[in-house]
Order: C-alpha cells, then structure tokens, then sequence
C-alpha cells in the first residue's frame, strides 16, 4: 500500500472567532487504486513537528 501525508489551512469559527488551523490527512491507496483515509488530525500550523507527531 502507498502512502501519501497532505495538509491543507481552513478558516474555522472557534469561539465566535474566525482562525486559521491546518488538516493534516495521511491516505492509502492500494495496488487497485482505492483510496482509504488512514488519519486525520487538526493542528495549528503545518510544520514538519506538527507531520512527525501525527505520524
């Protein structure tokens, strides 16, 4: 199975404030090209800390 680490910055609403937060995503696609997310994690900015620790 290959793996493949994303992240991507939304604005969310968190306490009646707009802020930036980053999803990282790790997914897995198999030798029949399905895709499955593995894990999935909100951090506050995308940093290679941030991806070692969800990893």
């Amino acid at each position: 199975m290959f793996h493949w680490l994303d992240a991507t910055d939304l604005k969310v609403c968190l306490d009646g404030q707009v802020r930036s937060v980053t999803i990282l995503v790790v997914l897995g696609v198999d030798s029949e090209g399905r895709r499955e997310v593995l894990g999935l994690e909100v951090v506050s900015s995308e940093s290679r800390q941030s991806s070692s620790e969800f990893l």
